[in-house]
């Protein structure tokens, strides 16, 4: 109940943000490539094709980010900027607020991967070959000025990294874990 009064957090806001992100993000872009493209969903990213070793390298990925996420946490910059839920009527920050946020953030993050890593990679493969990562890569990038600097540079291996990972294995999937 406390996560709908927009006086309490600013959860409203945010979820906003992520329906207009999921518009540009997902629905444009789907949209564009099933009539102006004229392909499927599924040749751009949204295959469930998985390859052998996924879980291998997903936790190779997860042991070597938790603790650099962690530490970058500690700094002053990523505090400024993180979390994005603010809660301003003392509730408990681990409640119903915090879960709902959370469900909504996993859109945005999809909507993200389903932009970078798959309509604008997939939809550049045909005429850039493996280039296609790099010229990704560099929007991906973008979008991450004004947050931390640290962020930003990581953004440019990440983007490398999970481009490489959608070029490879023709989805998202792995980049959205």
């Amino acid at each position: 109940e406390d996560a709908v009064h927009p006086t309490d957090n600013n959860l409203y806001n945010l979820v906003w943000w992520v329906f207009i992100s999921m518009i540009f993000y997902f629905v444009v872009p789907a949209l564009v490539v099933t009539f102006g493209q004229r392909r499927s969903l599924s040749e751009i990213g949204l295959s469930f094709r998985i390859e052998n070793g996924f879980l291998k390298l997903l936790a190779l990925c997860v042991a070597i980010m938790l603790p650099l996420v962690y530490l970058m946490s500690l700094t002053s910059g990523f505090a400024a900027k993180y979390p994005f839920l603010k809660i301003y009527n003392g509730e408990p920050y681990l409640g119903s607020t915090l879960l709902v946020w959370e469900l909504v953030y996993f859109l945005q993050f999809f909507g993200l991967e389903f932009f970078f890593r798959g309509f604008l990679l997939h939809s550049l493969k045909p005429s850039l070959g493996g280039y296609a990562i790099f010229a990704m890569m560099v929007p991906y990038c973008m979008i991450h000025w004004g947050k931390p600097m640290p962020e930003t540079f990581a953004a440019i291996f990440a983007g490398i990294f999970l481009g490489w990972l959608s070029y490879r294995n023709s989805n998202i999937w792995m980049g959205l874990v």
